[in-house]
């Protein structure tokens, strides 16, 4: 519930069900690209561009809680970043993103 409260559109609860909705619609959408966060060989979160329209796409991203407040967040989010300005998607000028106001981790 921790995480699916810093989220956008995470249901809860979350199950094999919304997983595979996850994986199958939202991962494979021609506007986004999305990527696992991986720590210590396990997946711990997610990042990713959605919205992806000519020259601008929006950012997101969520961490299993046990991650919080570790810079992982920041270095994916900085890494996907720079790959996105550096060729990955050709004319892009602007990335997006927002937080809730009660995510002070994320307003850094």
């Amino acid at each position: 519930l921790r995480v699916a409260r810093m989220c956008r559109v995470v249901p809860h609860p979350y199950g094999i069900a919304e997983a595979e909705f996850f994986v199958d619609q939202v991962c494979s959408r021609a506007d986004g690209r999305i990527y696992a966060i991986v720590l210590g060989g396990h997946v711990v979160g997610c990042v990713g561009l959605e919205s992806i329209s000519g020259e601008s796409a929006t950012l997101g991203y969520w961490l299993g809680a046990e991650t919080w407040g570790l810079g992982v967040a920041t270095e994916a989010a900085g890494a996907l970043i720079d790959h996105a300005f550096g060729g990955l998607l050709d004319g892009l000028e602007r990335i997006e993103s927002g937080y809730w106001s009660e995510n002070v981790g994320s307003a850094k």
